[in-house]
């Protein structure tokens, strides 16, 4: 009897630690999931607007109806008209005039981009999920055993 008691307790010391990784492993999933989403909510931003400034070089659209945002979550209606250029934000706030054919080059690298990190983020994700199966699996095995040896 004195034997298998430590035998037991080892086993389930390991299946604690198993599941202690198994968490850790579905918070990064969490993570990874939240970025994929931002990613994917982004990519569909910048796809609007090289929808609206493909339309615009090709003359298709001088103006836009729009909702304008005035900040904090407030819009007022309003009507955008178009020239040769828009400002680009280039980051940290700073805005650069750019023509449309270089704004419409720039949404599109950064596109590339962002599908490119959204395809590591599914990478990273699947293969978190296929540790998180194998994970699974093994702490139902131990607890097998454990019930085995138990009974």
């Amino acid at each position: 009897m004195s034997e298998k008691q430590p035998l037991g307790d080892e086993i389930q010391r390991n299946i604690q630690i198993k599941i202690q990784k198994l968490l850790e492993l579905q918070k990064e999933a969490e993570y990874y999931q939240q970025v994929l989403e931002s990613t994917t909510l982004l990519l569909s931003e910048i796809l609007k607007a090289k929808k609206i400034l493909e339309e615009m070089i090709q003359g298709e659209r001088r103006t836009i109806e729009s909702m304008i945002n005035l900040g904090v979550g407030i819009y007022s209606p309003g009507t955008i008209n178009f020239g040769e250029k828009v400002l680009v934000d280039v980051g940290s706030s700073i805005g650069v005039w750019m023509p449309l054919p270089d704004a419409l080059e720039r949404l599109k690298k950064q596109e590339q981009q962002l599908k490119d990190a959204a395809n590591k983020t599914k990478a990273n994700l699947t293969e978190i999920m296929n540790m998180i199966s194998k994970l699974q699996l093994e702490i139902e095995k131990m607890r097998a055993y454990a019930n085995k040896k138990q009974g």
